[in-house]
């Protein structure tokens, strides 16, 4: 499903299958809280992503720095931000927000990861030119998940370039879009 400023979540919404992630990870990943919650699947497949990285040569861990939250959270941050600015998200097409309103996040449904390293673990553009941010790039839709926020797709996505922020879909519609070099605007517009 397509999460964006126009397809919003039902209010109240709730994934179904959340997992402790640190429980479901082993020792394949860290995570930023001993209280990040995963879906079930997207967690399996990060799982399997982590350790086919690993065996890639990719030889410090990914850190999971925030999957699942909760509406009411989100709500939270994008409040704060329009609390310091009273325009932020007024035109995201020309001016990109890094934080949705509650119903617009992919977060909230608990389909997207925000990743990190233990060698670059915190959240920032020059993630995308590390090694494992090179290799996410190239390989994570293998494992279902797509780059969600690329930096040439901000005026279309209305979000911040995020090297970070993966967003899983499935292997087959992964693929699909990983190949098209579409985001999943383009991709669902097509």
């Amino acid at each position: 499903m397509l999460i964006n400023f126009e397809h919003r979540l039902p209010d109240g919404y709730v994934p179904h299958d959340l997992v402790n992630a640190k429980a479901l990870l082993g020792s394949s990943g860290t995570v930023k809280s001993e209280s990040i919650l995963i879906q079930h699947e997207v967690g399996v497949q990060l799982k399997k992503m982590f350790e086919a990285a690993y065996k890639d040569g990719i030889t410090c861990k990914y850190r999971i720095n925030s999957a699942y939250r909760t509406m009411e959270k989100q709500w939270q941050m994008w409040n704060n931000k329009l609390a310091q600015d009273p325009h932020y998200g007024d035109d995201p097409y020309s001016n990109p927000v890094g934080v949705m309103p509650g119903n617009a996040s992919e977060h909230v449904a608990g389909l997207a990861v925000d990743l990190a390293s233990t060698d670059f673990p915190q959240e920032d553009a020059a993630f995308g030119q590390t090694p494992e941010g090179v290799w996410l790039y190239n390989n994570a839709y293998r494992f279902g998940f797509i780059l969600r926020y690329p930096a040439d797709k901000t005026h279309i996505t209305g979000v911040k370039n995020e090297p970070w922020h993966f967003r899983y879909v499935g292997v087959s519609l992964a693929t699909k879009i990983h190949a098209s070099g579409l985001c999943m605007e383009e991709y669902f517009a097509g």
